[in-house]
C-alpha cells in the first residue's frame, strides 16, 4: 500500500518526459523544414507553423519563438542557421490546473542550411543543436 504514491510519482514523471520528448521531436522536425524553406527563399515562419500543425502539439498559451540567425549560442549570427524554441506550462492530468503546480517545458532546435554541394545536387537542412 505504501508503494502507490511511488508508482503514482513515476507515472508523472513520464508523462512529463513523454510530453517534453514528443515535443522536441516536432520542434527537431520544424527547425530542419525552417532551414530548407531558407534555403529555398520561402517564409520560415510559416513552415515552421505549418509543421507543428501537422501533429497538433501546440496548444492555448504556448510560447513558439524563431530566430533566423539565431542570437546565441554556437551558431550566432549564421545567416544558414534557424533556431524554434517552444515553451509551455506542463500540468499533471487528472488533476485541476488550479490545484497543481505547473512545471515548464522548453525545448529548442537548431538547424543549419547547407547550400547544394558535390554529391548533393539540393540545399540539405542539418539539425545541429
Amino acid at each position: 500500500m505504501a508503494c502507490l504514491p511511488l508508482l503514482g510519482g513515476a507515472a508523472l514523471f513520464e508523462h512529463y518526459a513523454l510530453s517534453r520528448q514528443r515535443l522536441q521531436f516536432r520542434v527537431d522536425a520544424a527547425a530542419e523544414h525552417a532551414a530548407n524553406a531558407l534555403a529555398e527563399g520561402r517564409s520560415i515562419e510559416a513552415e515552421v507553423r505549418r509543421r507543428l500543425a501537422e501533429v497538433p502539439v501546440l496548444r492555448p498559451g504556448d510560447r513558439v519563438g524563431i530566430e533566423s540567425p539565431p542570437a546565441s549560442g554556437r551558431f550566432r549570427g549564421w545567416t544558414n542557421a534557424v533556431r524554434v524554441r517552444v515553451g509551455r506550462a506542463w500540468s499533471p492530468p487528472l488533476i485541476p490546473r488550479e490545484l497543481a503546480d505547473r512545471l515548464p517545458i522548453d525545448v529548442s532546435a537548431t538547424a543549419v542550411a547547407v547550400p547544394p554541394g558535390p554529391g548533393h545536387p539540393e540545399p540539405v537542412a542539418l539539425r545541429v543543436e
